[in-house]
């Protein structure tokens, strides 16, 4: 399923886009649903070259260390991104993100993401 420009509207890094630059972004959207509970992804994880953002619920961060203990980093609100470096790094995820409820996360391919800034060098991204 695609976003809605709403959605997209409230993604934090499209909140300066003009509403022509969200339609030609919409048609590479894609949203996945996650229950409570749910896994979105696991730290050291291989992760698609993509953007990841949170439009509704909410996520935990977490990492493990070495000693097995699990420390909270964060809690994603709608409209955060998140696992950088699935979008300009080395893919690997760089902790695990569960669903504190149930939620709904965006995903833009890296390519069609760098497209759209190349396509508008000066628009709010």
């Amino acid at each position: 399923m695609q976003a809605t420009l709403e959605q997209l509207a409230q993604i934090s890094v499209f909140a300066n886009l003009t509403a022509s630059e969200w339609v030609d972004l919409q048609p590479y959207t894609r949203i996945q649903p996650y229950s409570q509970g749910e896994i979105v992804m696991h730290e050291r994880d291989l992760l698609p070259m993509q953007l990841y953002a949170l439009l509704s619920g909410a996520l935990q961060v977490t990492k493990t260390a070495f000693t097995g203990k699990e420390t909270i980093l964060r809690t994603l609100a709608a409209g955060e991104i998140f696992a950088a470096p699935a979008l300009l790094g080395d893919g690997i995820a760089p902790a695990t993100v569960t669903a504190l409820k149930n939620s709904q996360v965006l995903t833009i391919a890296q390519d069609d993401f760098l497209a759209a800034i190349q396509r508008n060098p000066n628009g709010g991204f």
